[in-house]
């Protein structure tokens, strides 16, 4: 049997639909999907949310029983941690890479979309920072890019781009061309990730509410 590496594994499941932290969890406690507890799916996400990021253990460990109510001891924290990197070995070489050059003093960290951040000679970066900005800046390249296609979908239109939060956003139009307007940006927004992480494949979660605020 061919056994298939967590990293493959990993772009499989994305284009497959299935749940990213189940595949974790089940990984990181050796058992088979089907054998995951909803327990450790949770952790599970608090894994792929944290440590993907540059969490310690210790900060791994205190986020998971303040955020998520999950209790664990150092040691668990840090065996959790070793277990991730040992299935994503990208992942690893990714934090490992990054690590080399903030040990250089690099100062610079550029997106998919090569958008660049400078920090100041005065000023070091964060290690986590350096290895946080190419994917949460890769993820605002997306947002940007969506903007400016769903803009140009409604001009001479009645819908009207009011915010954008993160990765949503906001718009306002008539209700009887809501459906039309959800086409149109759910096209822009997958459009717009696929130009920058293209085979990984992008889901869009659209809603039509009565006001800004659901």
């Amino acid at each position: 049997m061919t056994k298939v590496s967590g990293d493959r594994r990993m772009s499989q499941a994305y284009r497959q639909g299935e749940d990213l932290h189940r595949l974790t969890a089940s990984l990181v406690f050796g058992k088979s999907i089907a054998e995951v507890t909803d327990e450790e799916r949770r952790l599970g996400k608090i894994i792929n949310f944290g440590l993907v990021y540059g969490m310690g253990a210790k900060r791994f460990k205190s986020t998971a029983a303040k955020d998520y109510g999950i209790d664990m001891t150092l040691a668990q924290a840090s065996q959790f941690r070793k277990k991730f990197f040992e299935s994503y070995p990208g992942i690893k070489r990714y934090h490992e890479k990054v690590r080399q050059q903030w040990s250089r003093g690099v100062r610079e960290s550029r997106t998919l979309g090569s958008r660049r951040r400078l920090w100041s000679k005065n000023k070091k970066p964060k290690l986590n920072e350096l290895i946080n900005n190419p994917v949460q800046g890769t993820n605002s390249d997306i947002t940007k890019l969506a903007l400016a296609l769903a803009f140009k979908c409604f001009q001479e239109t009645q819908a009207q781009i009011i915010a954008a939060i993160h990765d949503e956003i906001v718009i306002e139009c008539p209700v009887e061309v809501a459906e039309w307007v959800i086409g149109k940006l759910r096209r822009s927004m997958v459009s717009a990730g696929n130009y920058f992480i293209a085979p990984i494949p992008v889901e869009v979660e659209i809603k039509a509410v009565p006001s800004w605020g659901g």
